[in-house]
């Protein structure tokens, strides 16, 4: 179906899907397309559809468990920006601002 307006995750999801169903012999129904900068996004297409809806596929806020010895206390931006916290989140451990931080730590 044609789209209009996408998220910066999704729209890159959705092309690839496109190409590498008018490309390929083989056929794929389902893509999924990681960015990470200064926050991490997933964007999917599943079934053939790109996934949508109020919270999306929010890739960077699944919790991870940190490491027994890490005494990293989480990065600033997420703590205080993220509705999630950020502190033990897959953004609050690969994003560029939680690596700079922690390199500063």
């Amino acid at each position: 179906p044609p789209h209009k307006l996408e998220t910066d995750v999704n729209a890159p999801a959705w092309a690839e899907y496109i190409q590498r169903n008018s490309t390929s012999n083989t056929k794929i129904s389902s893509v999924a397309y990681v960015t990470v900068g200064t926050g991490v996004g997933v964007g999917l297409v599943i079934n053939d559809k790109p996934v949508h809806g109020l919270m999306h596929p929010e890739g960077g806020h699944i919790t991870v468990a940190p490491l027994n010895d890490d005494g990293f206390p989480g990065y600033s931006w997420g703590k205080e920006k993220s509705p999630y916290g950020g502190v033990n989140t897959v953004e609050g451990v690969t994003s560029s601002v939680a690596l700079s931080e922690r390199l500063a730590y």
